[in-house]
């Protein structure tokens, strides 16, 4: 399983608007986390602060 959630509490959040409002905790069931993790990081978000 791969779990998204929203920042730690700790981490300074922007104030609400509709640009930033959404899911803020979700999960993927998958067969291979290694390999599912592997192809994420494939898609090059390193420049997002995600790795």
């Amino acid at each position: 399983m791969i779990e998204l959630q929203t920042n730690k509490k700790e981490d300074k959040l922007n104030n609400w608007n509709e640009l930033n409002a959404g899911i803020v905790h979700m999960c993927f069931l998958v067969d291979n986390v290694q390999e599912e993790f592997d192809r994420i990081k494939e898609l090059c978000l390193c420049n997002t602060g995600i790795f």
